[in-house]
């Protein structure tokens, strides 16, 4: 399915890394509420953007305000696609510093992130495409868009100074864009209401068919966790014609990450199942999950 976008403000061309990436740049809808929200997709490259194709994961995306003290955490996601709703106004960065591999290591990027704003009641939606002119940038997981140009948009508007032209030759070199879209469930922001924190994305996805022995199960959390020492039980792994699957689980503060590593190599052409006990898990405001989060896969002979 194709997704049906319309052009409000301007497509701004910017030249990023191999000189053939552009900047689609479209106004967000008003809503109502003082506080905005960002909504992302990210893709392989451009065919898969006009099609619709959401990036495989894993792509490790983190969004940061920015404040007096430098750039805070606020978001973090292993899925192509999220949205988070309740932000203050203000600037933000999207970055995207690291991807997975089959068994769940991080290898990281030299992406340094790109600058947006959110505006009272405003959605942005940003489009990150992985740009295919440059193969070896996609298997290293470097998110080549950018977003340039932003800020010139912005001032135009707040100044009430008419936006260039839209260059008809760009309109299908696109790799970022900023509309309206709240196609799947929103994630509201840290703290928002008092609301305990969720399960953001985990690896591997629901279904995954894994080859991996020494797969790392990741759950990634919506804000930090007061989580430095996790019992074993936190993560129940069940196998259903190997039985419970021992393992170990750690937590990284820096991801906001939950992750389960078992003692030998996982049970092979068996269905395994994963549950994230709730009571294990806290924000630093003493909140639980709302309630276990649990997927499965199949490991491979």
């Amino acid at each position: 399915m194709r997704f049906q976008r319309a052009i409000v403000v301007l497509l701004l061309p910017a030249i990023i890394l191999s000189g053939c990436v552009s900047v689609h740049h479209v106004a967000s809808e008003v809503v109502d509420g003082e506080s905005g929200g960002v909504s992302v997709k990210v893709f392989a490259d451009d065919d898969a953007r006009k099609d619709g194709v959401l990036s495989p994961r894993f792509v490790v995306g983190e969004l940061e305000r920015s404040t007096a003290g430098g750039w805070q955490p606020i978001f973090k996601s292993l899925d192509p696609a999220w949205t988070v709703l309740d932000l203050p106004p203000g600037k933000y960065r999207l970055t995207f510093p690291a991807m997975l591999d089959g068994d769940g290591n991080a290898t990281l990027t030299d992406d340094d992130g790109r600058i947006f704003r959110v505006k009272k009641g405003r959605i942005a939606q940003l489009e990150t495409t992985l740009y295919h002119s440059s193969k070896a940038l996609i298997a290293a997981g470097v998110v080549t868009a950018v977003v340039v140009g932003l800020i010139l948009i912005d001032w135009l508007d707040d100044h009430g100074l008419p936006s260039p032209p839209v260059p008809p030759d760009l309109l299908f070199d696109v790799a970022f864009a900023i509309t309206l879209d709240l196609s799947f469930d929103p994630v509201r922001g840290p703290g928002a209401g008092g609301r305990p924190p969720v399960v953001t994305s985990h690896f591997p996805e629901e279904g995954a068919l894994v080859a991996s022995r020494r797969l790392r199960l990741i759950f990634v959390a919506s804000e930090p966790l007061d989580a430095f020492e996790l019992p074993a039980k936190s993560v129940t792994v069940l196998a259903e014609n190997a039985g419970l699957v021992a393992g170990y689980v750690t937590y990284d503060p820096d991801r906001w990450w939950v992750i389960w590593e078992p003692h030998e190599d996982l049970p092979r052409d068996d269905i395994v199942h994963v549950t994230l006990d709730p009571e294990a898990i806290h924000d630093l405001g003493g909140r639980e999950l709302v309630a276990p989060v649990s997927f499965s896969f199949r490991t491979t002979q």
